[in-house]
């Protein structure tokens, strides 16, 4: 069993590569600083008691060296970096600083520290435009983006530390690597899992420069054996050399849209776009030398790994978000776009619309927003309890792998189309049972913001007491942030069998489970907007059943404390 560092360990190869290697019984510690990596790409293997995670940068030297002190590595996977050859063109410092100072301080510690090898990836970007269709180790690079030149720039100080002062590397320089990951999908994205998921919810996509241009397209499993053979043999007599890792044929970036869109059944057309630089025509890995010092070969075939890709996108853990009718049809519109137009998601993110029967004019507003993302069940039961509680249920009986359950009524919007991606954070870092977050109210379309707004004071069952004393006097501003709640689907609970205030009798009886739940209030974070509809809503509140159902919540909650 060997002691194994890995940067960049919450990232798309790392986590492959460390998952692999905790199953081959090695002693794994990984690093990030979750700039792009995310907590989610390591959830299988976290708590295993072969790894240890740490959020360290590789900028900051204190901290690198404390953990070498701490361990004493044999091996060194270094994969952290700021890729994307688009991105080093927008950030050329931010990457340089990644990239070349970030890779000086792991090599200089791991030299210092006699690390038994340090394994560096490199990218098929540093050979530039050649004029050979295949790209062999013995062509000169010539890097044409920042990124490439900062991935060369750091091989050539990893090759002299060899040469200079018996430092044991090895360079692997990987061609367009692709799998399943939880990242973000943008326009930095790679273009295999950019396709899979803009298909997938029917957007459309953007193919650069005609998309003729022809990749070598690796698989993850593939170059994580690479990695792995890499500690494997014996590099002695190849100390320092670059290798190529590539599958040894191309295809054009047309041929993968065009297959990617054979296998999910879809017809859509691309957008065609020039880029601002310039990239190569081709590129194509010999890897004559990875099979013949790495004792390395390609197992997955182009479509083999794709077709794996697409399976792992849709079975990916999900966030879904319930949606019960209720005399939505004027409104539903507003709130679905809003759930389709959400970015920066990693997780796959669905809506369950309960049809309670309660207007037939809903889905021709709707009819051109619907993907597979979008579930509509067909409930009869007519009380807002039970149409919730039913959604509920069929979730939990026939989706597989939720992560959270939130809610959105056909009369809200969510606030922003980043809101999504922002709870995901608090999913990823603090990893609630149960997340309580405010909204705004729209009436007469004036937005009220001081209203419904989560905040701590809630978990203190006196001052919960205070406000639904409030509440119970019809104080808008009291008034619960109760449409608003992610929960786990083990920490789910029903709706109780009131007819108004449902939801704010729910979110009281998941606040009395505090002793036992995980509950984050995120303060000053917005989810929804809440639609109220003018004189309606006034004259709602003058009603019994309204006021009622406040005063017995406030009863409930005052007789069992």
């Amino acid at each position: 069993m060997s002691k194994i560092l890995i940067t960049g360990v919450c990232g798309f190869i790392g986590s492959y590569l460390a998952k692999k290697l905790i199953a081959l019984n090695h002693q794994i510690v990984g690093i990030d600083n979750l700039s792009i990596g995310s907590f989610l790409n390591i959830k299988e293997f976290e708590n295993h008691i072969s790894f240890s995670f740490y959020n360290i940068n590789i900028l900051e030297n204190n901290d690198l060296f404390i953990l070498f002190e701490n361990y004493s590595f044999d091996y060194v996977f270094h994969l952290a970096a700021l890729p994307r050859v688009s991105y080093s063109f927008i950030y050329p410092q931010e990457t340089f600083n990644t990239n070349v100072h970030g890779t000086k301080n792991m090599v200089n510690i791991s030299l210092k520290f006699n690390v038994k090898k340090f394994v560096f990836a490199s990218s098929s970007s540093v050979y530039g435009i050649q004029n050979d269709t295949v790209l062999r180790e013995s062509h000169v690079p010539n890097p044409i983006s920042p990124y490439a030149k900062q991935k060369y720039m750091a091989e050539k100080y990893i090759i002299k530390k060899c040469k200079d002062e018996n430092f044991s590397a090895i360079i692997l320089r990987f061609f367009n690597v692709y799998g399943f990951s939880y990242s973000v999908m943008n326009e930095f994205s790679t273009i295999v899992p950019r396709c899979i998921e803009s298909l997938i919810n029917n957007i459309g996509i953007i193919i650069h420069n005609g998309g003729n241009q022809q990749r070598d397209f690796t698989y993850i499993d593939d170059v994580v054996n690479a990695l792995i053979r890499s500690i494997e043999v014996n590099s002695l007599s190849f100390n320092g050399t670059a290798i190529n890792v590539g599958r040894g044929e191309k295809h054009t970036i047309n041929y993968v849209f065009e297959y990617i869109c054979k296998q999910l059944n879809k017809k859509l057309q691309p957008t065609y776009k020039k880029l601002s630089y310039n990239e190569p025509n081709f590129t194509c890995a010999d890897i004559t030398k990875a099979r013949r010092l790495l004792k390395w070969t390609p197992n997955y075939s182009f479509e083999e790994g794709v077709n794996k890709t697409i399976v792992d996108c849709l079975n990916r853990e999900k966030i879904v978000i319930a949606m019960p009718l209720h005399n939505g049809a004027k409104t539903i519109r507003r709130a679905i776009s809003s759930f389709v137009n959400q970015k920066n998601i990693r997780r796959k993110l669905i809506l369950v619309i309960g049809n309670d029967h309660s207007t037939d004019e809903w889905m021709k507003e709707i009819n051109d927003l619907i993907t597979e993302n979008i579930i509509i069940q067909n409930i009869h039961g007519g009380k807002s309890y039970i149409v919730r509680n039913k959604i509920n249920d069929y979730i939990l009986n026939n989706i597989k792998n939720v992560s959270y359950i939130g809610r959105l009524d056909a009369d809200d919007e969510l606030a922003d189309e980043f809101i999504i991606s922002k709870l995901e954070k608090i999913m990823d870092e603090i990893r609630p049972d149960v997340i309580l977050a405010g909204n705004y109210i729209r009436t007469r379309n004036k937005i009220i913001k001081r209203v419904n707004i989560a905040d701590k004071s809630l978990l203190d069952i006196s001052c919960l007491l205070g406000r639904l004393r409030k509440m119970s006097l019809c104080v808008p501003e009291a008034e619960l942030p109760s449409c608003n709640t992610f929960i786990k689907p083990e920490c789910m609970i029903t709706y109780p069998p009131e007819e108004s205030a449902e939801d704010h009798w729910f979110t009281v009886e998941l606040i009395l489970k505090s002793n036992v739940l995980k509950i984050h209030v995120a303060e000053n974070l917005l989810y929804s907007i809440y639609s109220l509809s003018g004189n309606l809503t006034e004259l709602n509140k003058e009603k019994d059943k309204y006021i009622n159902s406040r005063k017995k919540l406030y009863e409930y909650l005052r007789d069992k404390i």
